[in-house]
């Protein structure tokens, strides 16, 4: 009886932590996520228009564009792409 308590016992901590593991792999990018207001420093484009003709990209890539924002609390830069799926409004 006191092996078949251990064994429940632990099945049910690792059903735990495995549902909790779940939990933040789901909503990882809101979890970790941080806003961030500043000035927008510069915007550009990923692909320049002379790159599209002759090659084969994307209607994505097209209209793809980075940013870079200087946060006003802390002075950091911060920077990323329309490629890299990480901006949310």
């Amino acid at each position: 009886m006191k092996k078949f308590s251990s064994v429940l016992t632990k099945l049910l901590l690792l059903i735990v932590v495995v549902g909790i593991a779940a939990v933040v792999v789901v909503n990882y990018s809101f979890i970790f996520s941080k806003t961030v207001i500043g000035e927008a420093l510069k915007v550009e484009r990923v692909i320049e228009p002379q790159a599209i003709i002759g090659s084969q990209i994307t209607p994505a890539q097209v209209f793809s564009y980075a940013v870079a924002i200087r946060d006003e609390k802390s002075g950091g830069i911060f920077t990323s792409s329309s490629e890299d799926r990480q901006w949310a409004v």
